[in-house]
This record gives structure tokens, sequence and C-alpha cells, in this order.
């Protein structure tokens, strides 16, 4: 199966009881385009008030054969500036400056 990375993050949640050590979780790196864009685990997790946490994006059924479809969500668009230009049909992303 093509989400077997996503399957170890899990996987490892679980085994820690959902305990969010980022010592034992990768960086995802999605490549969108011929950009790269990586995900530290604080950039992928979603957090919940009594210190669980659970992985914030999935994978989707709609992929293709040579592409795996994902939702990012607002994880993503925390980490990475995005502008929408709807009359040339593109979308823009640039890492976001921390401390603006």
């Amino acid at each position: 199966m093509r989400f077997s990375v996503f399957d170890q993050i899990a996987f490892l949640l679980d085994l820690q009881e959902m305990d969010c050590s980022f010592s034992k979780l990768p960086e995802i790196t999605f490549i969108i385009g011929k950009t790269r864009y990586s995900l530290q685990p604080e950039d992928y997790l979603v957090f919940f008030d009594d210190n669980t946490c659970a992985l914030g994006i999935r994978p989707i059924n709609a992929s293709t054969p040579n592409c795996t479809l994902f939702i990012l969500g607002t994880l993503f668009l925390k980490k990475y500036y995005t502008v929408f230009d709807s009359e040339a049909a593109q979308i823009g992303l640039a890492l976001l400056k921390k401390n603006l």
C-alpha cells in the first residue's frame, strides 16, 4: 500500500499510547511540482489538552497510479505561505517566516 509512511507514523503514535514523542517520528516531505515541502512532527501533529496528539495529515483514496493525494490542511498552511491565483489557475507556496 502506498500509505506505508503514514501507517508507520500512526503505528508509532498508537505504540506510544499517543505520547507524541518527536524523537521517534520522522520529517515528512511532500513534492509538489518540482519543489520539496518538509514538515517536522510538530508541523503534522494535532495536539489536544490532555497531552495526546493525532496525525493531522490524511491520505485520500482518490490517488492515481503516479500520484498519491493527501489532505494537508491547516497544519501545512501554518508553515507555508499560500497564494491562490484563480485567474491563472495556480497556487504559490513559500516557507512562512517565523516571528513576523
